[in-house]
């Protein structure tokens, strides 16, 4: 999502450029190593991987020998050793040893590049132990049977008194050089036992309870880490509660400490994994290294370790493939894959999009390479082969856009509310709903003091934990219930550990019992991780660069000295680049425009797509042309206009002008005298593209505040709901940094004295109308050349070129307004619709024969599912065809 703008003297890279792409691509290493994965070092070391060469958006990793965070050259990664710290390494030196980043409903594929995915249905893992604080080894391997979790959470846990999630202040036991025996309490502490340090100890406590000063050379250690206090937000009741129960509820406290800790359940997942460097406790207490800390001022002060520490695990995953079958392979011979917005699995609960109809289906096997689907229509109880791409597997999760939260479906691990039974969701399958609201004092961002100290609902916490902990006793740990022991009391909820191909699911409650459900009868937790995710998504959506024009305090000036429309052949017309004297608006009729006229200031490697039907052009093909009205099809038109200042009137004065002049000949741009803040563009895709001879029309308003602030747009989507895609998107949202809806490069940004109309519409056919638009997505282009990019970039392309062969039909069918003229010339007289329909009946021959592929080629060799879904639409242009030939 998101692409940069392109300035009117720049437009493509040369071909010594291109040239070194193609090399960099065919030359670049495949990836080896994946974010979490566990790796040794030449030295037989152990260590997580943090961040690799391909990583777009993982964790920065500060290191001395990495002098900017966030870049690193192609085969490094970064790695944080077992019991360590962190290193940038060339991930050649390092040994795979383990993949324990998986979890159910996780995707992945057998290796790299191979196009059938699977989902992640359960995951075993083993492990290797040595003593925290000796270093004494475990023998053997060891499992999650062999480890005590009772009773202990952790901040992200679910905690059952009606449903909860908490935050943790940790109890920290440190042994100090003069083996004195201190505790004391800390907000989420940065601490775990076994740690060395000498910053460990607060400076205060230090100088508070020593008997004589310690050697500051000589470090403290961690003994132990437990919690003491529980911040915890509720977030959903029992639905199983009557109407009255639910609304009369309200929300527990939210500290928990001391006894009340064995009023809640600690709700444990059915999958419990194990990581290196985890601490554990092993149940096997007689048979488990331990270490005795005694207190050298009080010999009856002593403290026991039994902590240990994972330092390697195998994980062995079982997978459900595309095609029905199971398999259980080790976890490296899997590769995390991204899911895509067509990968679904047998048992999933979607939707079949189609020729204006949507219908629930449940999926029954998937054949990826053939990009099709068998499915079961649950609404005639029917099987059918049907297209991928016509199966819509996510559903919308935005509420601002689509009115609902609801998704599709359930997955693997998700935890479920369960109606009783006669009852459901109130949402027809496969739509079912999120429950869940995130109290607003977890929302607060940490707030310090000038001491650097916690204020508002954490500062209450610390002074809790405080209270809790005295810094020479020893308090032993409150433990929670174990949901395992609940008895059945807890089975209004549940895990999702099975999907049924009749649509049903089967769900495992808290105590490990399992039953079968229809999927109306459960709601999903909305988690506190989800809420915050979304809201930090629709934030940044919506986020601004307020300030980016910050350094042209020349742009406010410019229009509080803007001269009145009579005057527009000043001097102050240099101050956007490119621009003339124009005419007052409405302009007279517009001249006759000829090709030579077009010609921007521009090299001849421009992308922008210059072709054109050699026939009465003027009269036929407008690119610039103001109408009395604005269409009523508007994406803008019910909004209020602004009143227009005289500077913003002078402004789209320049703006026109440099419409009338400059626009290419794929471009056309409609204004309109009843709105003068409105505009309409149509956008042909350009040769050698997925989007060739495709129209896009996108509406453009001009807010008051224009054009210190850029234009906003509008995407009109002909997809019929399946064209989720990278900067354009469904609900009409232009991905572009000039357009301030992309953070990109800052100078690249809308600046109102550079930036112009035209560049917004050139940007929008240059850099997101290209050849492979796959590679739009930020930080996919350094993935060029790798078999994942590859596959992922001609099924992207597949996609684009079939669903906007449907542009064309609904162009005709039901013309945007302003552009009807056009449109039929262009299709109908000029020949352009004949030329779609052969070259499109020309891929299917050429794709069903599976002959060689071009690789240059723009468009791929089609799928199965892709020629199903184009035969649909052609069948549907030469019946416009035969219709316009008849008249």
């Amino acid at each position: 999502m998101g692409a940069y703008y392109m300035s009117e003297d720049h437009w493509l890279a040369s071909p010594l450029r291109v040239t070194n792409l193609l090399e960099m691509a065919t030359t670049r290493r495949k990836p080896k190593v994946y974010l979490l994965d566990l790796v040794k070092d030449p030295a037989d070391k152990s260590a997580i991987v943090l961040k690799t060469w391909l990583t777009d958006d993982s964790p920065d990793m500060p290191t001395p020998h990495w002098d900017e965070p966030g870049l690193l050259e192609e085969g490094k990664i970064v790695i944080h050793y077992v019991g360590s710290g962190p290193a940038v390494v060339d991930e050649q030196i390092v040994q795979l040893v383990d993949r324990p980043s998986f979890q159910p409903g996780d995707c992945c594929r057998r290796t790299s590049g191979d196009i059938e995915t699977g989902v992640v249905l359960n995951v075993q893992a083993k492990g290797k132990l040595y003593h925290v604080i000796s270093g004494v080894a475990v023998p053997g391997w060891r499992t999650v049977d062999d480890i005590d979790t009772s009773g202990k959470a952790h901040v992200g846990c679910y905690i059952v008194y009606n449903d909860w999630i908490g935050e943790v202040v940790d109890e920290v036991l440190v042994e100090t050089s003069s083996g004195q025996l201190v505790s004391f309490s800390e907000l989420r502490s940065p601490f775990v036992a076994g740690d060395i340090g000498q910053d460990i100890l607060p400076s205060d406590l230090k100088q508070r309870i020593f008997t004589r000063i310690p050697d500051p050379n000589e470090p403290d250690t961690v003994l132990n880490v437990q919690h003491v206090v529980y911040a915890i937000s509720w977030l959903a009741l029992n639905q199983t509660l009557s109407p009255a129960e639910l609304q009369s509820r309200t929300p527990p406290q939210r500290f928990w400490y001391g006894d009340d800790l064995n009023k809640l359940t600690y709700l444990k997942n059915p999958y419990t994994p194990m990581t290196a460097g985890e601490l554990v406790v092993l149940k096997d207490a007689e048979n488990a290294p331990t270490s005795t800390h005694t207190d050298s001022s009080d010999p009856t002060f002593s403290f026991t370790v039994r902590r240990c520490v994972v330092s390697e695990t195998q994980s062995v995953v079982t997978v459900l493939w595309q095609n029905g079958t199971q398999e259980v392979l080790p976890s490296t011979d899997l590769a995390p894959h991204p899911v895509d917005d067509y990968d679904c699995w047998p048992g999933d609960y979607v939707v079949w999009k189609g020729e204006g109809q949507e219908r629930p289906v449940v999926v029954q096997k998937v054949n990826p390479a053939e990009r099709t689907a068998m499915v079961l229509f649950t609404d005639t109880n029917s099987t059918e082969l049907v297209s991928l791409l016509e199966l819509d597997p996510q559903g919308s999760t935005d509420p601002e856009v689509f009115g609902t939260s609801d998704e599709y479906g359930v997955g693997q691990g998700d935890i479920v509310f369960i109606h009783p039974e006669g009852q459901t969701n109130g949402h027809v399958p496969p739509r079912v709903p999120r429950l869940g609201v995130l109290e607003p004092w977890a929302m607060e961002a940490p707030v310090y003091d000038e001491h650097a100290s916690n204020l508002g609902w954490r500062k209450e916490m610390c002074t809790i934990g405080s209270s809790l902990v005295t810094p020479r006793k020893i308090t032993p740990p409150a433990l929670m219930k174990d949901s395992k022991e609940s008895n059945g009391s807890l089975n209004w909820l549940g895990h999702v550990t099975s999907l049924h191909l009749d649509g049903s699911v089967e769900v495992t409650h808290p105590d490990g019992t399992k039953a079968t459900y229809p999927l109306v009868r459960l709601t999903k937790l909305y988690d506190t991780t989800e809420q915050l995710e979304d809201l930090f998504d629709h934030d940044h959506d919506h986020d601004h660069d307020e300030d980016e024009d910050e350094d042209d305090e020349g742009d406010v000036q410019w229009f509080r000295d803007a001269t009145p429309s009579s005057e527009l052949d000043s001097d102050s017309d240099t101050d956007m680049e490119g621009t003339e004297g124009t005419s007052p608006i409405p302009p007279p009729a517009q001249p006759k425009v000829n090709q030579e006229d077009v010609s921007m200031d521009t090299s001849d490697d421009s992308p922008i797509d210059r072709r054109g039907d050699q026939v009465d052009k003027d009269s036929h093909w407008k690119r610039f042309d103001i109408l009395s009205s604005t269409p009523r099809d508007h994406a803008f038109y019910s909004s209020s206009p602004a009143q227009p200042s005289k500077s913003f009137l002078g402004r789209l004065q320049r703006e026109y002008k440099i419409l009338m002049s400059s626009l290419p000949d794929t471009i056309l741009v409609r204004a309109f005298e009843d709105r003068t803040d409105l505009l309409r563009s149509l956008i042909m895709g350009p040769d050698n593209t997925p989007y060739e001879d495709a129209p896009f029309v996108i509406d453009w308003q001009l807010d008051s505040n224009f054009p210190n602030s850029p234009p906003i747009a509008h995407f009109h989507s002909w997809t019929n709901g399946n064209g989720r895609g990278i900067n354009l998107y469904e609900e009409g949202k232009v991905c572009l940094s000039i357009l301030g809806t992309w953070q990109g490069d800052r100078t690249e940004s809308w600046r109102a004295n550079r930036s112009s109309l035209l560049q917004a519409f050139v940007s929008i056919q240059g850099l997101v109308l290209v050849k492979e638009p796959w590679y739009c997505e930020p930080g996919f282009e350094k993935m060029r050349g790798t078999d994942d990019a590859t596959m992922n970039s001609r099924l992207y392309s597949e996609k684009a070129y079939v669903l906007t062969r449907g542009f064309v039909r609904r162009a005709l069918e039901t013309p945007p307004g302003g552009f009807e003229s056009e449109l039929r010339w262009m299709y109908f007289d000029c020949g352009r619709l004949k030329k779609v329909i052969t070259q499109a009946r020309s891929h299917i021959i050429s794709s069903q024969a599976h002959g060689e592929q071009d690789p240059l080629a723009a468009i791929p060799r089609l799928t199965t599912g892709g020629i199903i879904l184009l035969e649909r639409t052609l069948s549907k242009l030469e019946a416009l065809q035969e219709a316009h030939a008849s008249t």
